[in-house]
């Protein structure tokens, strides 16, 4: 009975170490490039929150078999917090916005191309989409995935006719390149130049924004996409549900190969882009839309080197998620801002059809 209890000890201590250090893989695998490195910290930091919330489940019965552990796994957690914190923001206290400054709020939303997710659970009479952007109170919509809506057939974007008159009575300036990405704002906006990213699925346009004499410019973005198909979402929801069964193989060769292909995409574009800002000295500069990507990846550090900071690590409270089909439950829609900016609100909204829900962000300017 006592060799038992050895052997079983011995290997609590093996589960616990390994946890340990997946947790500091995942903690920090955003600041590993999967272009030097292979992209196995970056897949692994999709998992951190699990690994973390695992922490004080070990300490917990550490203390009872030994107490050095307990230690470990608390000193873990205590160097793990800032990882914590960029997926759990803790920001309790309201941000004071500058004496003088703009208020405006800016929505980012990826709209399947204003096709509902899931066609069961939505009415074709009426587009979810468009009333979730009509009722938002956003002052600009940056939009992915989605051409101006009154250039789609009623068929394609399921909305009506009294919706599209609101949509433009509420922004009458509307831009949008042929890809999908485009602007309904209440003020002034022109596209302006903007590099191109590579990528099958990547793409970002540049749009300048007349806010009362004041100029804003907004970077839309969108990521390179995992490129899952029927199949690899299929595979996905297998896994979660526990049935491993001769999917492990399959698992690498569908699902972690195109991760790490989009990773190393991802971590290309976000140079081009760094390169971009770099040259910018515009000092109002917005950054928004689909990452494909969670909060602390490597592609979001690198855009926002020193001058960006992320809007939800600073003044958000609580987790969220922005992406919600196929058991892919994360907040794969990020928003940067310049520094010269002030962001006092910004929360994903539980609203429309698209597989995204939207991100609206209260922002402050000034001249």
């Amino acid at each position: 009975m006592q060799k038992a209890l050895q052997i079983l000890r011995y290997f609590f201590y093996g589960i616990n170490v390994i946890a340990i250090i997946c947790t500091f893989v995942a903690a920090f695998g955003g600041y590993i490039s999967p272009i030097r490195l292979h992209a196995i910290p970056a897949i692994a930091a999709m998992t951190f929150p699990a690994w973390f919330i695992a922490m004080p489940v070990f300490a917990i019965i550490s203390f009872f078999v030994n107490k050095k552990y307990a230690i470990a796994n608390i000193a873990t957690m205590l160097l793990c917090i800032n990882a914590f914190l960029t997926y759990c923001p803790l920001n309790f206290f309201s941000v004071t916005p500058p004496t003088g400054s703009r208020e405006i709020k800016v929505m980012s939303y990826n709209v399947l191309h204003y096709k509902p997710y899931k066609p069961e659970k939505y009415s074709s009479e009426f587009s979810y989409t468009i009333s979730a952007i009509i009722n938002s109170g956003a002052d600009i919509v940056c939009v992915q995935e989605g051409i101006l809506p009154e250039k789609l057939s009623r068929r394609i974007s399921n909305a009506t006719s009294e919706q599209l008159d609101s949509l433009c009575n509420i922004y009458p300036y509307r831009v949008s390149d042929t890809e999908g990405i485009s602007t309904l704002s209440k003020f002034p906006v022109e596209m302006t130049s903007a590099p191109e990213i590579p990528g099958e699925s990547g793409n970002l346009q540049v749009f300048q924004y007349d806010i009362d004499g004041i100029p804003l410019k907004i970077y839309n973005i969108h990521l390179q996409s995992f490129g899952f198909n029927p199949d690899d979402k299929e595979l996905f929801i297998d896994l979660t549900e526990g049935k491993a069964d001769n999917n492990i193989r399959r698992s690498k060769n569908q699902l972690l190969n195109k991760l790490a292909t989009a990773f190393r995409c991802h971590a290309t574009q976000a140079q081009i882009i760094r390169s971009a800002l770099d040259k910018d000295d515009a000092k109002n500069v917005i950054l928004c839309g689909d990452f494909n990507d969670i909060p602390g990846c490597y592609a979001l550090r690198t855009i926002c080197g020193e001058d960006m900071y992320d809007c939800f690590r600073e003044c958000a409270l609580g987790p969220s998620i922005s992406y919600r089909d196929n058991r892919f439950y994360f907040h794969i829609d990020q928003m940067l801002c310049r520094k010269g900016i002030t962001t006092t609100d910004i929360k994903p909204l539980r609203i429309g059809a698209s597989d995204h829900f939207p991100i609206l962000a209260t922002v402050h300017i000034t001249k």
